[in-house]
């Protein structure tokens, strides 16, 4: 529908050095898009963490309570948005496990934690999450033979409970050109980029290339497309 909504900032009258990171996604019980703004003070001891969600139909930011540590997240937005869930990867260096995803419940407005699969977690692997086919993913860069790279495709086994969750190794995708970075999974292609060319799309069945029309890509995320008008929200002006 090309619509968007502006929606209004939460001023904060807060004189300490923060890192702010936001999130998105569709919670469907309540029919609400909501955006979630983290805010980690890193210069506080103990570490403080404030996490504010704003509610579409709604209209407003209320702040909600967390009793999970967010700080070191990779990026100033989620990693993935998967059935009413956001995520993030959060890495902490002073943890015997040094990677772990923070998964917030758009539904209850929760946090928590899910481990990634130990390989991932104790090596300095290369690994994004993702929305695989409408499931939380792992897409990770591996290297069997120390020459030729791999990119392997982590999925949760049963059930997703948080610290009790099981990964296993569903697919393993033999690349036939070397790459510099991986950035996510849309519509059964990869978006993979060989510094410095310009990011391209690998079809991981047909093994096609096509190059993507721009130099910079921040993060990668599948959405489907609606077919209503969403209450609140204004059509995009024609370029």
């Amino acid at each position: 529908m090309n619509q968007f909504k502006l929606i209004p900032i939460n001023l904060l009258n807060i004189r300490r050095k923060f890192h702010v990171s936001v999130g998105f996604g569709y919670e469907q019980k309540s029919d609400d898009y909501k955006v979630i703004r983290i805010l980690n003070f890193y210069r506080c001891r103990p570490a403080r963490t404030m996490v504010e969600v704003y509610s579409t139909k709604l209209e407003s930011w209320r702040e909600v309570n967390t009793n999970v540590c967010l700080n070191n997240m990779t990026t100033s937005n989620c990693d993935a948005i998967v059935e009413g869930f956001t995520y993030w990867v959060i890495r902490n260096r002073k943890e015997s496990i040094t990677t772990v995803l923070a998964s917030f419940d758009l539904r209850n407005e929760r946090f928590c934690i899910i481990p990634v699969p130990q390989v991932l977690a104790t090596k300095s692997h290369n690994f994004r999450a993702i929305n695989y086919l409408g499931s939380l993913a792992l897409l990770a860069q591996s290297s069997p033979d120390g020459f030729n790279k791999c990119l392997d495709i982590w999925v949760i086994e049963g059930p997703s409970n948080c610290e009790e969750s099981v990964w296993k190794k569903k697919f393993t995708f033999g690349m036939d050109f070397s790459f510099s970075t991986h950035w996510g999974f849309t519509n059964g292609d990869v978006v993979v980029q060989n510094a410095p060319n310009k990011p391209f799309l690998f079809n991981l069945r047909t093994k096609q290339l096509r190059i993507i029309g721009t130099d910079v890509i921040q993060s990668v995320f599948s959405y489907t497309e609606s077919l209503v008008s969403i209450k609140g929200f204004n059509p995009v002006p024609q370029q």
